[in-house]
C-alpha cells in the first residue's frame, strides 16, 4: 500500500526531521535554550489551556515545570517567574525526572492541539509538535532526558515508556538495538557503516 502526500507536507516533514538533527547536534547549553524557547512558545500558541503554571494536568506539567527544570540541569540559568518552581519537579532525581518527562511528552495534548489548528500549507512544524514528536523520531525533552540521566533498559526502575519505544523503533527498522534516538535512526540500516559509532548530542 503506498500513502499520497502532498508536496507541502513532504517538505514539512523533511524539515521536521532536520530539525531534530539540528537539536540533537547542540552542545547542552544551546540545547538548554531551544528547550525554553520551545516551552515559551508553547504557552503563547494555547494561552488558554496553558496559562496555569501549576494545573495538575500533563500539558502544563511539561511547558512550565519539567521542561525548564531539564533545561536548567543542562546549563540554562535565565527562567522566568513560574517557570521550574514546583518543589514535586525541581527536587527529583535524574531518574525520577526522567520518568517523570517520559510520562508528560507521551501523554500530552499538545501535539494534537496544534495539529487541530496547522495551516497545512506551513511547512516548520509548531513548538507544541515538536515538544510533542513521537520519540522514535526524534524529540527535544527525549534528548535531554537522554542526556542527564541514562535510558532505562528492561529490568531496571520503572523502565521508562521512551527507551521502551526507541528500542522497539530500533528493532522494528532492523537497526542494533538501541534505547537512546539518534538521527541514524531516520537512516536505512543498509547505509550505516558497520561498527559505526552512534552520534550521540555534544555535551561542552
Amino acid at each position: 500500500m503506498q500513502f499520497i502526500i502532498s508536496q507541502a507536507a513532504r517538505r514539512r516533514l523533511q524539515r521536521t526531521e532536520m530539525e531534530m538533527a539540528r537539536l540533537f547536534s547542540l552542545p547542552d547549553r544551546w540545547l538548554a535554550e531551544e528547550l525554553l524557547k520551545l516551552a515559551r512558545n508553547a504557552r503563547r500558541e494555547f494561552p488558554n489551556q496553558l496559562g496555569n503554571p501549576y494545573a495538575p494536568v500533563y500539558d502544563a506539567a511539561l511547558v512550565w515545570q519539567v521542561v525548564p527544570v531539564l533545561a536548567r540541569r543542562l546549563g540554562a540559568t535565565r527562567l522566568q517567574p513560574n517557570e521550574a518552581r514546583d518543589r514535586g519537579v525541581t527536587a527529583k532525581t535524574p531518574v525520577q525526572l526522567r520518568l517523570l518527562a517520559s510520562g508528560c511528552i507521551l501523554n500530552t495534548e499538545i501535539g494534537a492541539w496544534a495539529r487541530g489548528i496547522r495551516d497545512l500549507e506551513t511547512e516548520m512544524p509548531s513548538a507544541c509538535e515538536i515538544l510533542a514528536h513521537e520519540v522514535e523520531n526524534g524529540n527535544p525533552v527525549a534528548m535531554a532526558m537522554d542526556r542527564l540521566s541514562p535510558p532505562l533498559p528492561a529490568g531496571d526502575i520503572g523502565e521508562d515508556r521512551v527507551s521502551r519505544l526507541v528500542r522497539e523503533c530500533s528493532r522494528n527498522r532492523r537497526h542494533p538495538e538501541t534505547w537512546r534516538w539518534t538521527p541514524d535512526l531516520q537512516r536505512p540500516p543498509e547505509t550505516l557503516v558497520p561498527d559505526e559509532e552512534p552520534a550521540f548530542g555534544m555535551a561542552f
